[in-house]
Formats: C-alpha cells, structure tokens, sequence
C-alpha cells in the first residue's frame, strides 16, 4: 500500500477527495496545506510551478550548467551512501510559512550548509543560520499566496546579501509581507553573499553521476564533505511507501511518485545506492530491464538507489523531515522539473569596499525601482555606470516600505559599480528612483542619503539634499561626491603580438599619492590575475605559450605606505588575437602511456547519425587493444564503440560489428587516421593518411548514447599508448577528399558539422579544450606527463656533443615540401632530408651556449616558418678562471629578466642589504665588454643589450667579500 502524506502510515481518505476538489476546481497552483492531519504542522504546496518553455530557455541562459573542467573530480571511487544532514552544516529540519517552500530549499537549507561549510561553523546556532523569508518576501508580491525560485533568492543574495536569522529575528517573523529596515541589519548581512549558482541535467546517469560527486565531495577530490542541491516536483498528490522488509533500510519511507503539476521545492541532502523498490511487482528488484517499455535500459527503469531529501514540513513528515525517493524519478520531468537539480558556491569571506544608506519613504513600494549609478563627471547630472537590484525592481506589492510603515533605511553594496570607476579621480554616486504612478494617488520622499567607504576605516559622504520629494510617476536623482583616492594606475600599457608571444609595456604612474610608493604591478588577462610583477623598474612583460583566441590586458599598481596595500583601478585595456598555426600539428600534443591515461569529456551525440572521427598518431607497441576513442556503453552491442587499433590493425567497434584493417600498422611515425559512418546505408569505412583503406557494412545503426572518452573505451579499459594530435569528431560523412584537404589544417569552430575538436595545445593544466563551439572540454585523467612539445615546437634542448633531429612539418600526400634556412644558425650546421621531412641540427665541436634558426616549409600554396631556440642541456666547463662562477657572497645573489635577451636585460638583487659592487659583463672568451660601479638600491639595473652579439655572456657582481657569476643568452 502507497501513502499519500502519511504519517506514521496512516491513510486520509478525506484529505484525497479535499485533493480531488482542488484539481477540479482549477487551484493545484494555490498555495494550500495538503496534511491531512488539521492539527499538524502545516505542509504547503504550490510555492512554485513548472516553467514554460520560454521560461526555460530564459533560466537557461541565465544559469550554467554545471561542467567538470574547472573541478577537481574523478567521479568514480564513491561511498554507497551519503548523508550530508548529519553533517554540522546542516540546520535542523523546520516548517515553512506560506509557499515559502524555494527559498526554505534555497536558502535556509542549502545556503546555510554551504556558506557555513566553507567557514567551518556550526549551523545549529541562530548566528550561523540564514531566514527563508528575507529573499521570499523581496518576491512574493507581499503574500504568502505566491511563491519563488531559489535561483531568484540566489541572485538577490549575491546583490545585497543576507542577513543570519539571529540578526533578522527568525526565519519569518514579519510574516510574509515585511522588508527589514535599518541599514547596520543590511551591512550586516553583505558580508554573506553567493559566488555563483549552476544546475545539473540528472536525467541520465551521467548527469546523476555528477550530482552524486557534488553530494560527496562539492566535485573536488581535495574535500572530504559534499554539497546539497535543490529541487521541483509535484508534492501535492506523491506517493509515500515504505521501503520494502528484508531490504537496506526498510520501513523507511520512500517517495516512489510525483504528481505531474509541479508545485513544491526540496532538497537533496545525500543518496543510497542500495535501497530498492519492486514498481513491476516481479518480485525482483533491477536495474536492467525495460520496465517501462520504452524500448530503452536507462536510469528511469531502476528499481535499486535513490536520494535522500529533506523537507521543509517539519518532523511530523516522513522519517523526521526527511525521506529517500528513488533514482528513477529525476529521468522524467513529470515528476523533477526540468529533469534539474539546481547546486550553489557561496563565498566564505566578503567584504563590500563602498555601500550607499538611504532613508526614505513611500506608501507602495511596488511602484518604486531603485537603481545606483556614477559618474567620474563631478558636474554630472547622470551616471555613466549604473547597477540594478532585482530586490528593489517593483517588488513587495501594494504594502509601504516595511510591509506595515512608510519609512524605511536600507543599505546597498555598491563595491561591483565602484569597480567601474577611476576611483583615483573623484566619483559622483547617484540614487535613482523611478516611480509608476500614472494617477498621482501616492506620495513619497528620500529622507537622507549617503555613501560610506570602508577601506579606511568607516567614512560617510552625506548627500546635502535631504526630504526630497520623490516624482510622481517619474524619475527621481541625488547624488554625493567622494573624494578620489589618488592611486593613479600605470600609463601607457601597450602590447606587441610576435606568433605566440605577446610583448607588453607599460610607464609608471602618472602621479603618485604622497607617502606612498609604487609595491608592485598587476597583470589581469581576460579578467583573471595572470602575474605579479614586484620589480617596479620592470615595465616589460611577455605572455607566451597562448593559445588560439583573442586576449585583453589590464594593468594595476598597488601601492604601500610601510603599513597597508592598496591597488589601483586597471589601467587603460589592450587586446591581442592570436593567429592559428598554418601546420595543424604545431604546438603541443598529448602523450598517453598506455597503463592510465584517458581523457574524459561530456557527452557527445552521435546516436542514430552519420559521423567522422579522425586523429593524427605517433603510435607505439601496445597489447591487442590500444583505442584511442571510447562511446557510449561498453559490451551493449550498437550502444557502444571504440575506435583505434586491435593487434596493430586499425579498428572500429560497435562491440560485435566492427571493422577492421587488412593491413597491420607497425611504424611509429605521424600519421591520420581517420572513419566514417554513413547511417542510412550503414557503410563503415577507414582511412590512412587521406587514403580509402577498407569499407563494411554494418548491421545496423549505432545508437548509443553517453560520454566521449580518449584514450580509453567507456569502461575506463584498453588504455592507447602513444602521441595524439588533432582529434576531430564530425556528425557528417566526410569525403575523401574533405580528409584530405582539412587533416593537414586546423577547421573553425564554426565549421559545419563539427561536433568536437581538441588540438591539445594547452601549455599546461589538466583541461583539453574543445575548439569547436560546443565547448566539450575534456578532463585529463591520470596523467603524468601533461602537454608535451610536438615535432614542432620552439624550444629544444640538446647535447653538444649530439644531433637534434625535428619532423618539419605534415606534407600533403603527393605533394613534396621544401624547405630553405631563413636564419642560419651561428654555433651548428642546418640540414634537410625532404624525403623524410626530417631537420637535423648539428652543433659545431667548440659549441657553447644557446643558438636559434629560423626555417620555412612550403607545399607550393602555403608557406609556414618555425623559430628553434637551441638550448645545451650539458652545458661545458669553462676554462676561463677569471670568470668561472663562485658564489661566495650571498648579499650579491640576482636574478636576470629576460633571459634569453634580445634588447635589454634587467639585474635585481635578491638581498635587500645595501651593498656596493662592481658590475662586470665578459663574453664567452673571457673579454670584459661593460663595467660599472654600483650602489644597490630598490630598483632593478637595466642594460641595454643592442649591440651585443647573438651568443653567451657572463655576468659578474663582486666586492671585496666575494662575487656572483650567471650566465646570459643573446638572441634575436
């Protein structure tokens, strides 16, 4: 027997057909209380509803899906079960008020756990805990009739913060209708803030297998305590069993139905793979029969695992608050809105820079819009910039201010507007009131306003303009200015782009506050700090190993009395675009050893589609199998495929309808694989190096579905062992001509049909990006040896008694290369086997030091050329006793930047001491070429290297204690 609402197993036949009455009438949206016991806590639904399809796509782009690439998770070794309730993070299980039931879910549950997980307190304290209703009550329209999204109240939370419930007087105690008033509440409350908010598709297992590495671990492998996570789904009429006798937890209960009219928020609080539920009543419990005849074995036929939830109905529902609900039921949006579970990251500290406290009164807030705004335009009667809040954007309906008074004092984090500013200069700060009052009825003034800095300590500008009338339906502005804090930013930032390099300058501030001096510079690269620079002689910087893509560049000081930092705003912003590679294969690469490695990306949809998949290979001996792409499920037939090399012959499985190569592949040269299938007529084919090599027929179609794996098959087996490169996966057949044509060349990302395509040109990190527009960027897994350098590449070190041997370039089949030296090398010989498209550089006998060439490639159309830097890894003895390199005076120890040098070379001392010194430059032959006296200071000394010669030299620093000798490489 299944229980609707039951406590303790009791069945309410009334409250059925009081159920019964509400569906027919139409008011299955209403919030209403669906306990069946009159005097039991109350259990209200219809705090939200399903979206529409617009609303959907809205919500959609307003909210990220939740990816792998920027967490720490391997998403496998997971515990059966978890409960993250029993964790000290998680507050006691309470009962809402009205259809508070998203922002119960949202934040008294979940922002609760998560902010006071990340600062390690107690959530069974009034001061750790955070109130459901002062974000429900910013978005119920003033009535406890209505209800919200917890992604709302997550939003209004990042803009103004929230206040502990111990600050706010409990979770509702203004009911459903009162705003708080008093600004030290709200300034209070801007301290606890959210990071960011995403969501997770959990209707597959995929999407639940992240799901459960956010319920163990917030998906990062460094964290031993998991997340919670939100949901929507139909509690009015959900069906409550209890968990079967002999099974994992029986007698427990367990929701094995939702309604299908989505009307009640929860949340999820952990998971149990072991509890199970006979729905086909075969007295078996599976997970691998199609019990709901779709045609289909996937998640939504398991009749074993499911979620814990917790309520916002108090103890009297479920087990205490709480009950499992199988696994099954997020597979079908019946029963979880949107087949999505909704997670968050707080932030454990904040701390705002400049807020704005304004008193005021009216009596209809919903008419009122309020919006901050600035100006570096001290005579300014607008902004320039503005900031919104969707808290006070016609909110709270007809009620004054508080929700029962006119007046009220609220305060507002400004710090993200500031940001936009030249805070250096002076800012003229505007409040903005719009008013829709179109038949004059309410009237309205801003009693005080101010702006209060903290940076300093505490300071308050009061705006002169006081009791000021607020416009009947129109727009009201005053403003304050605040001085600028005089931290001017670096002038002049400007940037240079050389192939992959991009060359940086900048000059010093322009003006300099007084009793403070210039610490450091900060480089920002699209947003993210990218260096700190704290040689403050230094005005140059170069960027290398960068990708394909378009970079911006933000310069800031910051600043230091002897006491405190202080930063300034970026300077002026510059951009650069870097150019792809003629030679698809230049760059880096990925080496998989074949024991571990594999790459694990999101899933990819190839089901019932033609597709390519194609990859440049440097293979080595492996056992039977060495794949390089797994899909899909493994040993289910067309549901899964794995495509590499079997017994060395190139191979492509639908497990059990494969083909295969006549012709096993032995060399361990480059070369492009690619296959296609061709769904309508089922043709299986393989290519060599842009040549047909094999063609089958398949039996059938390949439908499976799920995630891409490279390097491995979809069981994490059958690892490949070798270099890969320029890895392509296209839903289209592509013609042999196609192949030919584009292996050689990078596609756009834009190109149709492109699905994937992974260059692995990463300098470094644990992501491959995908070049396409899809973005399905791939997790590396297991691996050792991240990103080394292709055939291609600038940098390689050599022996001076050995030959540096370089694969120049991919030659178009038929068509030869040539290849001609544009710049000589100086310390070696430079030789060309164009047959094998092999380079060899041979260094002369009395090499020493660095050397570089430069050549050009060309197939007749397009032309590419590479610059090698040469590099001795054993370095010889100098025989040289005046300048050989002892270090015996650790005052005078230094640094050279750059190094190689082209122009100029900045020295700095390590010490800070005062020493003076002699500063002496030999070259390789011991020949003094500059001197100088020295005494040191702060600042770094800069030699101009311009008329040095390309080769080694020899820095000295000496004094009458001892001496320092480094090496330094010219080269241009």
């Amino acid at each position: 027997m299944d229980y609707r609402f039951s406590l303790s197993g009791k069945m309410a036949i009334l409250f059925l057909l009081l159920l019964s009455f509400f569906f027919v009438q139409g008011y299955a949206q209403n919030v209403v209380n669906v306990n069946p016991d009159p005097e039991g806590e109350p259990w209200y639904v219809g705090g939200v509803r399903a979206l529409t399809a617009d609303e959907e796509i809205q919500l959609a782009s307003e909210i990220k899906e939740i990816t792998l690439e920027n967490r720490n998770c391997r998403l496998k070794n997971f515990p059966s079960e978890i409960d993250n309730s029993t964790q000290d993070y998680f507050r006691p299980i309470f009962t809402q008020e009205g259809g508070s039931c998203g922002q119960a879910s949202g934040v008294a549950y979940t922002f609760t756990y998560e902010i006071d997980y990340l600062r390690g307190v107690s959530a069974a304290l009034p001061e750790n805990q955070y109130p459901s209703h002062f974000t429900y009550n910013f978005l119920n329209k003033g009535s406890g009739d209505n209800g919200s999204w917890y992604t709302s109240g997550w939003k209004i939370i990042r803009e103004i913060g929230c206040p502990n419930i111990q600050t706010y007087g409990g979770l509702y105690p203004m009911g459903n209708t009162g705003w708080m008033s008093g600004y030290d509440n709200y300034y209070s409350g801007m301290f606890n803030t959210v990071f960011d908010y995403y969501s997770i598709d959990v209707g597959s297992e995929e999407g639940l297998m992240i799901l459960k590495g956010w319920l163990v671990n917030h998906l990062d492998d460094n964290s031993n305590v998991g997340g919670l996570a939100c949901f929507s789904a139909g509690a009015s009429d959900m069906i409550l069993n209890h968990l079967p006798l002999g099974t994992p937890h029986s007698t427990d209960f367990i929701i094995t139905n939702f309604d299908e009219t989505v009307d009640h928020a929860m949340t999820i609080v952990g998971y149990n793979d072991s509890i199970r539920f006979d729905y086909n009543q075969d007295g078996q419990y599976t997970n691998n029969i199609d019990i709901n005849n779709d045609g289909l074995v996937n998640i939504a036929d398991w009749e074993i695992g499911g979620l814990i939830i917790a309520n916002s109905w108090g103890l009297g529902w479920g087990d205490w608050g709480k009950s499992f609900m199988m696994y099954r039921l997020l597979a079908d949006s019946n029963h979880v809105a949107s087949k999505r579970v909704y997670i968050l990251d707080a932030l454990d500290y904040y701390s705002p820079d400049i807020t704005m406290k304004i008193k005021m009164a009216h009596p209809s807030r919903k008419e009122l819009k309020f919006t901050a705004g600035a100006s570096n335009d001290t005579s300014a009667t607008s902004p320039d910039k503005t900031q919104s809040f969707i808290a006070l954007k016609n909110r709270g309906g007809n009620h004054p201010m508080t929700g029962f008074n006119d007046s009220i004092e609220f305060g507002l984090d400004i710090t993200e507007l500031y940001s936009e500013m030249n805070d250096y200069e002076p800012i003229n700060f505007f409040i903005s009131i719009n008013e829709k009052d179109s038949d004059n009825i309410f009237d309205g003034s801003i009693i005080n306003y101010s702006v209060l800095t903290y940076w300093d300590g505490v300071t308050e500008y009061p705006c002169a303009d006081t009791n000021v009338t607020i416009t009947n339906d129109g727009l009201t502005r005053i403003s304050v200015i605040i001085p600028g804090n005089n931290f001017y930013p670096p002038s002049n930032l400007s940037s240079i782009l050389n192939n992959r390099v991009i060359d940086l300058q900048w000059e010093a501030p322009v003006f300099q506050p007084v009793n403070w001096e210039v610490y450091a510079y900060k480089f920002y690269r699209n947003n993210e700090l990218l260096t700190t620079i704290t040689d403050t002689s230094q005005f140059t910087y170069s960027d290398i190993n960068l990708d394909d893509g378009t970079y911006n560049y933000k310069l800031t000081c910051v600043y230091n009395n002897g006491v405190d930092f202080h930063e300034s705003m970026p300077g002026s912003e510059v951009s650069e675009s870097i150019i792809l590679d003629p030679i698809a294969g230049a760059g880096h690469c990925l080496f998989f050893d074949g024991h571990n490695d594999y790459i694990l990306a999101d899933t990819i949809d190839i089901a019932h589609k033609s597709f390519t998949m194609e990859f440049w290979t440097k293979k080595l001996p492996a056992g039977n199998d060495n794949m390089v792409i797994g899909h899909g499920q493994w040993g289910k037939g067309h549901k899964g495929m794995h495509y590499g090399f079997r017994n060395n012959n190139l191979y492509c499985g639908f497990y059990g309808d494969d083909i295969s190569s006549d012709t096993a592949f032995l060399d361990q040269g480059w070369h492009h694989y690619a296959m296609t299938f061709d769904t309508a007529t089922y043709l299986q084919s393989l290519y060599r190096d842009g040549k047909l090599i094999k063609t089958r027929t398949s039996d059938t179609t390949y439908y499976g579905t799920g995630r891409l794996y490279i390097g491995a098959v979809s069981s994490v087996s059958r690892y490949y062992k070798g270099f890969l490169d320029e890895v392509r996966i296209w839903d289209t057949v592509r013609t042999v001509q196609e192949i030919r044509d584009g292996m050689y060349f990078p596609p756009a990302s834009n190109a149709p049909g492109l699905l994937g395509y992974w260059r692995f040109d990463e300098p470094l990190g644990n992501k491959s990006f995908d070049k396409s527009l899809n973005q399905n960027n791939g997790l590396l897994m297991n691996f050792e040896v991240l990103h080394p350098e292709s055939d291609l590449w600038v940098y390689h070190n050599i022996s001076p008694d050995s030959t540096l041997n370089l694969f120049t370039g991919y030659g178009q089949d038929s068509v030869s290369l040539t290849f001609h030296e544009a710049l000589a090398p100086i310390n070696g010989t430079l030789n060309f086997d164009t047959q094998n498209q092999i380079l060899s550089y041979t260094p002369l006998g009395n090499w020493i030091g660095y050397d570089s060439l430069i050549y050009v490639v060309d197939d007749g159309i397009t032309t590419d050329s590479a610059k090698l830097y040469i590099n001795p890894g054993n370095f010889p003895s100098l025989n040289n006793p005046g300048i050989e390199n002892i270090n015996t005076n650790m005052d005078l120890d230094f640094t050279l930047f750059p190094n190689p040098v082209d122009n100029k070379v900045f020295i700095t001392l390590i010490s800070t001491a005062s020493v003076e010194f002699q500063l002496n430059i030999f070259d390789v032959n011991g020949q003094l070429i500059y001197n100088d006296e020295l005494q040191h200071v702060k600042n770094s000394i800069e030699i101009n290297c311009s008329n040095f010669s390309v080769g080694s030299y020899f820095i000295e620093l000496s004094n009458s204690d001892g001496r320092q000798v480094k090496n330094m490489v010219v080269v241009r």
